[in-house]
């Protein structure tokens, strides 16, 4: 078998995915109606994240302490120990919990839940497809997040190959952290480009993200040659990403891949409470919201360089997009 061939087989309807969430009815993540949906794995550790619990590839228990009534049901349906009574409190011991879903099933509060589902493609298109007809009617589709679409490419580029097959239009919000060639697979079957510029700066970058940024910018790049509608989103965190020289380069990159628009996103505090479910340390608490003159001092910069800007999901530009 040649490596065509092989390339064609793995991006086959039998390919699978860990799914941490399917989203329906959202109109932030592209134009129009759109199903969004989060798969799992992300080789960034933005201090920021909003979805700590995609970052891990794997499924995971999420426990949520403020909605525990202490019946101890969980204890009781453990049979691995995982879970104890120690001093009047709950432990838990991750490393030798098995996911088994006994305490999940247990739990009447609904305070243990698994995040991440093994899906394969019909499964996870038979959820894109329900909406179909508002997708034609508004001009929506299908758009990968998550966590980070690039960590499954494979899965990705089978499922966005099955909607764009069916008519639907693709969208994919990216870090554009990973291989070109896989990078190229998914856009093959991508529309729609929301692409994440966080900081310019490498070692900035590295600094906040756990990682350069070379490989980003470089297929950034490469997709912009592919004539694909991009849209570059910068995250305004304050004293990280806000400084007027961020700001000017990413500006100076967006005309270079001929953006259509910059999606200036607030720094907010929405997701800091789902850190501790999943035994992860939140690491921006002393930073503080962006005041409305910051939020509109950016978003003038941005658009006196000529270039479209908003901060509330969509600019007028993207909705001359169709199905």
């Amino acid at each position: 078998m040649n490596k065509t061939n092989t390339r064609k087989l793995k991006l086959s309807e039998e390919v699978k995915g860990y799914v941490s969430d399917i989203q329906r009815f959202s109109v932030h993540d592209g134009p129009g109606i759109r199903t969004i949906v989060f798969l799992k794995g992300c080789p960034l550790r933005c201090l920021w994240c909003q979805n700590p619990e995609s970052i891990n590839p794997k499924p995971e228990i999420r426990f949520d302490e403020g909605k525990c009534i202490g019946c101890l049901r969980c204890v009781e349906a453990c049979k691995n120990n995982a879970i104890l009574l120690r001093d009047k409190k709950l432990v838990y011991n991750r490393e030798i919990c098995t996911l088994c879903g006994k305490c999940m099933e247990a739990c009447y509060a609904g305070a243990r839940i698994i995040v991440g589902k093994l899906c394969d493609i019909s499964e996870a298109y038979s959820e894109v497809e329900k909406d179909k007809v508002f997708y034609k009617n508004s001009g929506g589709g299908i758009t990968l997040s998550g966590g980070e679409p690039l960590y499954q490419w494979k899965f990705s580029a089978a499922l966005l190959k099955k909607c764009k097959r069916n008519d639907i239009n693709t969208a994919i919000e990216t870090c554009g952290f990973g291989p070109w060639e896989n990078f190229k697979e998914i856009l093959k079957y991508t529309d729609f480009l929301l692409y994440d510029l966080k900081l310019v700066n490498s070692e900035l970058h590295k600094k906040y993200t756990g990682q350069t940024n070379e490989l980003i910018l470089s297929n950034l790049m490469n997709a912009s040659k592919l004539n694909k509608i991009i849209v570059i989103r910068l995250p305004l965190i304050p004293g990280v990403s806000d400084s007027p020289k961020n700001l000017k380069e990413t500006v100076i990159i967006a005309k270079k891949v001929n953006a259509i628009e910059i999606h200036i996103l607030p720094y907010h505090e929405i997701g800091v409470g789902k850190y501790k479910t999943v035994n992860r340390h939140y690491m921006l608490r002393k930073t503080h919201l962006p005041s409305n003159k910051e939020i509109e001092d950016a978003k003038k910069y941005v658009e006196s360089e000529g270039i479209e800007v908003n901060t509330g999901g969509l600019g007028k530009n993207i909705n001359l997009i169709k199905c």
